[in-house]
């Protein structure tokens, strides 16, 4: 009997060391696999912390809010707040891709880590860890805990494209793994206790809430599909206070509370207005019907890319050949696999599949370049759904419950041969997503950050000064501000290098009163008081007539590389002839043109003008002008600018212009057509080396967004279409 007992806990021993090894074995492959699959898809320079020439578009946006935050000296409220980004006012780094809450735990080491540090990399390493985790934990659940399975079946999960286009550039986007542990949650309903499960969902509402809105409203639809499975059980008791409903109606609201307040925590949540969060573009970047089987631009082993609409790569969902094949497959063996959609758990999962299926549609849904309706909505609702502005993001929850579902039936259909037939469809998705991963690896091997030059001017700035003021700031004007297009990066980066602040940054989402301040308080602030001390100013070279009408008292204005330098100079101040070199003559008795087309329109510069259309360009904001020379102004000469104003529901539309406060006229437009504004210009008008700076105000600007018209959230009230000028 001793021997026996003895026998008995030696088995017991040994089973249980042979099940810590399996364990440590199936962690050692799965960390294995996830960093070796993070190293084939983005290459070494993204996965080196130190390495920052490669950051360009979103990538970039992300480190420069850590670049600012870490400079912070104590957290404030939301986490993840910077008082120099976007200053006077700061900003939250929430919006910038930053993924605020690695942002905290990396700013308490912030003293140690080197100066060039970037977490991007490190990151989407953990993403793939924790993608084949818990892809590996829903197929040995699907197997009723085979390792074997689960280790090949998570495969699918980890190659998933609709993963792997994330490292493309959004890669707080890549944490799919916490929709995966939600469906894990989902899916092990009936073996999870309800306080661990209350505990468990509850976590995963924090961590979603800290790293990306789109990622917890998908988590938070598979958790509350759950809790909702957990409801509607036949055996619990019929009456609705029975403990298993009130603990599920607990769990529900917890999780819908921890969720809304991990997003107030890390300002994703701003107080206010919830119109603030809506984006253009809505319904643009949505989901094509064809985008299951579209493999985009880099090409699929099976499928062609399909047609799609402009925008709509963000609503990249395509299977992969291997997931396709398998799902035809197993239907083809078996067909009466489909009964099992008929269980409570598959109906509740259909519920959600169908949910997160038309939220990724839009309201307009399309098939190919065919748009099969478009619903009309009211503002309110249409402001709400624009907060989710790429749309085509969120069927990621029905995407992964129908990869679910495929490997199920796969199961199913396969009992006898199931680990190679899942291997043999692993090795051909993991051959058709390798084109796609490719793709990425090449061009991160290959881009290079913008830069500005080695010139001194730039790289001491920070020594005698403490603020960088661009004008126009990037979120005002985009590509037409100083920097072009890469604007946000290049002055972003010099005063975060710098320890500056700078009122210019590249966000997702930009507040009402942001926009209102740096786009329209702020630079009247700066013509009513001048350049301020301790401040360096960036301006566009469109930006001349504000240097030359300040006639700077402690500045030095000069050209560097295609902008306006305005440093503090206070024993040498004044404006540097070659930017006057800059401002275009302007010819007299010769028609200019404003359309994109017209060769004459690029010489005309001024603020608060649109990019040229086909037609002309539009005057935006309640502001413009337009800066030019007119060297041989001797006499008067009589200006015709003709003018197409912007006139929906019946509104008005009205324009006053004036050089050097002398008032030019004023005019209300009240049909759309167009018309003509004349005024005489005199030679006391152009002031020195000939340059006349024409001022408009268009006090009933009025964004076609506002009015319920389109997503265009610019504030257009009239239209230039040409211009002549000729003596009188």
């Amino acid at each position: 009997m001793r021997i026996d007992t003895n026998l008995h806990r030696r088995t017991i021993r040994q089973d249980k060391f042979s099940e810590i090894f399996i364990k440590t074995l199936c962690l050692l492959v799965i960390f294995s696999v996830g960093f070796c699959f993070a190293y084939s898809v983005v290459g070494p320079r993204v996965l080196n912390p130190s390495d920052l020439t490669w950051l360009q578009g979103d990538p970039a946006t992300g480190y420069l809010g850590w670049l600012f935050f870490r400079q912070e000296d104590h957290l404030t409220l939301p986490l993840g707040f910077s008082h120099a980004l976007g200053y006077p006012l700061g900003e939250p780094i929430s919006y910038l891709d930053s993924t605020p809450l690695i942002a905290t735990f990396f700013w308490f080491f912030r003293e140690v880590l080197p100066q060039d540090f970037q977490y991007h990399g490190i990151y989407f390493v953990i993403c793939c860890i924790m993608q084949y985790y818990f892809g590996f934990r829903i197929c040995r659940r699907i197997a009723t805990g085979n390792v074997a399975f689960g280790l090949v079946g998570g495969l699918f999960f980890l190659s998933a494209p609709a993963f792997v286009a994330r490292s493309s550039g959004h890669f707080a986007l890549a944490s799919h793994w916490l929709i995966l542990a939600t469906l894990d949650c989902f899916m092990a309903d009936d073996q999870c206790k309800p306080l661990h499960k209350i505990a468990y969902t509850s976590i995963v509402c924090f961590v979603s809430g800290g790293i990306n809105p789109y990622i917890t409203l998908m988590a938070l639809m598979l958790i509350l599909g759950s809790y909702a499975s957990d409801m509607f059980q036949p055996e619990i008791n019929r009456s609705i206070l029975s403990g298993k409903r009130i603990r599920a109606v607990v769990g529900a609201a917890l999780a819908v509370s921890v969720a809304t307040l991990s997003l107030t925590l890390f300002g994703f949540i701003r107080p206010g207005d919830a119109g603030q969060y809506a984006g253009q573009g809505y319904g643009m970047f949505s989901m094509n019907l064809l985008s299951p089987i579209d493999p985009g631009n880099t090409g699929s082993i099976l499928f062609k890319t399909q047609p799609t609409k402009i925008g709509q790569t963000e609503g990249f969902n395509y299977f992969g050949c291997g997931i396709l094949l398998m799902c035809l497959s197993a239907l083809a063996r078996r067909p009466s696999i489909m009964m099992r959609l008929r269980s409570r758990k598959a109906i509740i999962g259909c519920i959600i599949f169908s949910l997160s299926f038309l939220l990724a549609l839009s309201l307009v849904a399309t098939a190919g370049n065919w748009v099969l309706y478009d619903i009309k909505v009211s503002d309110w609702i249409f402001t709400r759904l624009s907060a989710f502005r790429a749309s085509g993001r969120l069927f990621w929850p029905g995407y992964y419950l129908a990869m679910t579902c495929i490997i199920i039936a796969c199961h199913d259909a396969f009992e006898r041969s199931l680990l190679i037939v899942v291997t043999s469809f692993v090795i051909i998705q993991l051959a058709d997503v390798n084109m796609l991963g490719s793709a990425i690896r090449n061009q991160w091997s290959i881009v290079q950050s913008a830069g500005l030059s080695q010139d001194p001017s730039w790289h001491n700035l920070g020594r005698s000064h403490r603020n960088l003021v661009v004008v126009p700031p990037w979120q005002c004007v985009a590509q037409q501000g100083p920097g072009a297009n890469d604007g946000w990066w290049l002055f972003g980066k010099l005063a975060g290098d710098q320890r500056m602040t700078v009122n210019s940054f590249y966000a997702g989402r930009t507040s009402p009163a942001q926009i209102s301040y740096f786009c329209e308080d702020q630079k009247r602030q700066i013509e009513r008081e001048g350049f301020q001390q301790n401040s360096a100013y960036v301006l566009s070279i469109d930006q001349a007539a504000l240097v030359v009408a300040q006639a700077p008292a402690h500045h030095r204005c000069r050209l560097l590389d295609t902008v306006i330098l305005c440093t503090e100079e206070k024993n040498n101040p004044g404006v540097d002839n070659n930017i006057f070199q800059k401002i275009p003559s302007l010819p007299l008795d010769r028609v200019i043109r404003f359309s994109k087309n017209d060769t004459e329109s690029k010489q005309i510069i001024g603020t608060g003008l649109s990019l040229p259309e086909e037609w002309g360009r539009w005057m935006t904001g309640p502001e413009s002008s337009m800066v030019f020379k007119l060297e041989s102004l001797t006499q008067a000469v009589t200006v015709h600018i003709s003018v197409t104003p912007f006139l929906p529901l019946d509104r008005t539309q009205r324009l006053i212009a004036k050089v050097k406060d002398r008032s030019l006229g004023s005019w209300k437009f009240s049909q759309s057509s167009q018309d003509d504004v004349v005024f005489d210009l005199r030679p006391e008008d152009a002031g020195d080396n000939g340059i006349v700076i024409l001022e408009f105000e268009t006090p009933d600007a009025v964004s076609p967004y506002e009015l319920g018209l389109s997503g265009d959230s610019r504030k257009v009230g009239i239209g230039l279409i040409d211009m002549k000028m000729s003596y009188q």
